[in-house]
């Protein structure tokens, strides 16, 4: 029987010998082609943990705005009330400031979560801990729409690059 062997990705027949596929570049083993491929996989590891970084980071970033927002907006209560009193029936001042506060620490611990989720996945640590941390800012967040579909496009980038994760 002859030595001819067959790709394994693209099926096409190969010489005795071959160490990569001429028409589709597959290594075909040995301690090269094994560090060549996972070469190519940490760096598309890589490009997922970066994205995935900078989405949780621009995510947290808009979640601490929008938290601040919420305590400039304290001294505006009253006019809001006065402004839109059909949407705002039954709120005092004081309940609609305290409203606000309440809103303004949930966003700011939301965005102090996602900070959190940037950080291990810039570290590569703790893949679990990085996904759920991503989840909840992205559940708390989830009242700013823009935050909500952040979190889901980062939640996709940090799952695709568990396998770059030390732990």
């Amino acid at each position: 029987m002859d030595d001819i062997n067959f790709c394994p990705a693209c099926g096409k027949n190969l010489g005795p010998g071959t160490a990569y596929c001429p028409a589709c570049g597959r290594s075909m083993g040995g301690p090269e082609g094994e560090r060549r491929e996972t070469a190519k996989a940490e760096k598309e590891a890589g490009g997922r943990v970066s994205t995935a970084t900078v989405l949780l980071i621009v995510n947290a970033a808009v979640l601490f705005l929008f938290g601040l927002i919420m305590f400039v907006a304290l001294g505006m209560a009253e006019d809001m009330i006065e402004m839109y009193p059909e949407m705002f029936s039954g709120y005092t001042a004081e309940s609609m400031k305290e409203l606000i506060r309440q809103m303004g620490v949930v966003l700011l611990a939301a965005g102090s979560v996602g900070a959190a989720a940037a950080l291990l996945t810039y570290k590569r640590r703790l893949w679990a801990v990085a996904f759920i941390l991503c989840i909840i800012a992205m559940a708390i967040g989830i009242t700013t729409v823009i935050c909500a579909l952040i979190g889901v496009v980062a939640l996709y980038y940090l799952y695709k690059a568990k396998p770059s994760f030390r732990d």
